[in-house]
């Protein structure tokens, strides 16, 4: 009985002792994080520009953790060991975001930018034929038949490149040859419960 009371007792302390380092670790963070963003806001490093931001982010870092050394071995951690700082870094990084968000912002906004570019890239695709059919309900669709005699829908769900062009070659559209450029994107059909895929146009090509 003496030893499960021991074993308890134990337990309970090495849980109060995690507990407060975590609080201690949690307040270094909150303490270092008001540094960085002071030490970046305060400098007079230009927020559009990517890498010099990146630069003067990590040396910001840099000098909070020097100067922080003694309170983070405190606080039981060990920013020595290996791939410590890059992981304590990263933990650093989620506080700083709530603190100096347009840091992250002007960090992130390249980066969106490459990847939105990217994304829209692969995205579009194209497709020629012959408007076979003009289709009008809640949305205009244009049911194109291909060069294999395959039919595809089309929708015209929003602004695209040359639409006024399109307006102006509506009542001739039947039978015009195309060259078509769309996206698809997942909408939920409530009839079958289920989502399904649909070709949004981008541009219309007449040829």
């Amino acid at each position: 009985m003496k030893k499960v009371i021991f074993l308890c007792l134990f337990i309970l302390s090495f849980s109060s002792v995690s507990f407060a380092q975590n609080k201690k670790a949690d307040a270094i963070k909150d303490k270092m994080a008001q540094e960085i963003c002071d030490c970046i806001t305060n400098s007079d490093v230009d927020t559009n520009d990517e890498e010099e931001l990146k630069l003067k982010l990590g040396m910001c870092m840099m000098q909070s953790i020097g100067d922080n050394e003694k309170l983070l071995s405190k606080a039981g951690i060990d920013i020595k060991k290996e791939g410590a700082i890059s992981i304590f870094a990263e933990s650093l990084g989620m506080v700083m975001a709530t603190k100096c968000p347009m840091v992250f912002m002007g960090l992130a906004k390249k980066e969106l930018e490459q990847e939105s570019e990217e994304e829209e890239k692969e995205a579009i695709q194209q497709l020629e034929g012959i408007i076979s059919k003009v289709e009008e309900g809640s949305f205009v669709t244009l049911i194109i038949k291909d060069n294999e005699g395959r039919s595809h829908n089309v929708l015209w769900l929003e602004f695209f490149e040359n639409a006024d062009e399109v307006k102006q070659n509506y009542e001739k559209l039947k039978g015009m040859a195309v060259s078509v450029k769309y996206y698809e994107k997942e909408y939920y059909n409530p009839k079958i419960e289920d989502y399904v895929k649909v070709k949004v146009l981008k541009k219309v090509d007449f040829e």
